[in-house]
């Protein structure tokens, strides 16, 4: 779950879907957009960067496939936009760098544990 910079968005990871809210600063969410990132995944953690980037790790139980989508709030939807497969056993966390041009992500097999950096493009 992560807040937008200015606390008006609430992003989830809930099971297998992306679901987006908005706050009214008091007492309501009311949900704007969800995306399912499949079936049979559960969403492991997500970070959120310039409140519209967002990046989903992802993964099946007792499976060695994690796998890192990244997808695109414009306001009023989720646009998933690419997708790495990790071949990893599981996902300790994924993390934009501060400016959104790199996400971080370490993955483990049973006996390791890597960190692994993309360029997002931004």
């Amino acid at each position: 779950m992560k807040w937008s910079s200015d606390d008006s968005y609430l992003f989830v990871g809930a099971d297998d879907d992306l679901i987006v809210y908005s706050w009214n600063g008091s007492d309501t969410l009311t949900q704007i957009d969800s995306v399912s990132v499949g079936s049979g995944y559960t969403i492991r953690e997500i970070d959120v960067y310039d409140d519209k980037h967002i990046v989903v790790a992802k993964g099946k139980t007792k499976a060695t496939q994690e796998v890192m989508d990244a997808y695109y709030f414009n306001g009023t939807s989720l646009i998933e936009k690419d997708n790495v497969t990790l071949n990893a056993y599981g996902m300790l966390g994924v993390r934009f760098n501060n400016n959104g041009s790199q996400v971080a992500c370490a993955v483990y097999d049973e006996t390791n544990v890597t960190v692994r950096v993309y360029s997002t493009g931004l």
